[in-house]
């Protein structure tokens, strides 16, 4: 397995946990979009941070339907690596979320990376 093979597999696994899908990493197709950024020297973190992105902006909207490879690593992609984060606000956390941010923190296990950590 080649070095862009290692990423396109890792960019589609990440992909395929993030929203439960079973994109084939051996597409020829989503290999191409992939390896196109590859080759512009993205690496799969960058592919990640996209993922994170567009997932945290389309989840609860009618754009969830366009969360595939072929929108993600098409002709947009700079566009959406390069967009700002959307701060969140305690009105775009789940009671369920801030409940487990409290717990976690009640047992000493806060993470300073966590973006909803109190500090």
């Amino acid at each position: 397995m080649s070095g862009n093979d290692i990423v396109v597999k890792d960019v589609i696994d990440y992909l395929n946990k993030k929203i439960n899908s079973s994109y084939n990493w051996e597409n020829e197709k989503i290999k191409g979009l992939i390896n196109n950024w590859i080759e512009k020297g993205y690496k799969t973190l960058d592919f990640q941070i996209v993922i994170d992105k567009k997932f945290d902006e389309w989840k609860d909207t009618k754009m969830v339907v366009h969360f595939n490879p072929y929108t993600l690593f098409g002709d947009k992609f700079e566009n959406y690596y390069n967009q700002p984060v959307k701060k969140k606000t305690l009105n775009d956390i789940s009671m369920k979320e801030l409940e487990k941010m409290i717990e976690s923190r009640k047992n000493g296990e806060e993470n300073e990376n966590n973006p909803f950590s109190f500090y």
